[in-house]
């Protein structure tokens, strides 16, 4: 079992890799990470920053919430 510690670590290893364009899976082949496993520990850590910055939706933010900010977000491009 990973610590998580070691599991925030490689999260945010495989995040700058996705982060500079690589697709989720390769990152995630390429660091003998399943697809599935770094989707847990996305879940697990929502709280980051980066998942954040992503818009990626948290337990605390209800995805409607995550729509309309997108879409105002988008609206000024």
């Amino acid at each position: 079992m990973t610590s998580p510690g070691d599991r925030q670590k490689a999260l945010q290893i495989l995040d700058e890799g996705i982060a500079d364009g690589a697709r989720a899976r390769a990152v995630a082949d390429l660091h003998g990470v399943g697809l599935t496993t770094l989707q847990r520990w996305r879940r697990q850590f929502a709280g980051n920053a980066l998942h954040q910055a992503k818009g990626l939706r948290t337990r605390d933010s209800p995805a409607s919430e995550q729509v309309g900010r997108r879409r105002q977000a988008g609206a000024g491009v």
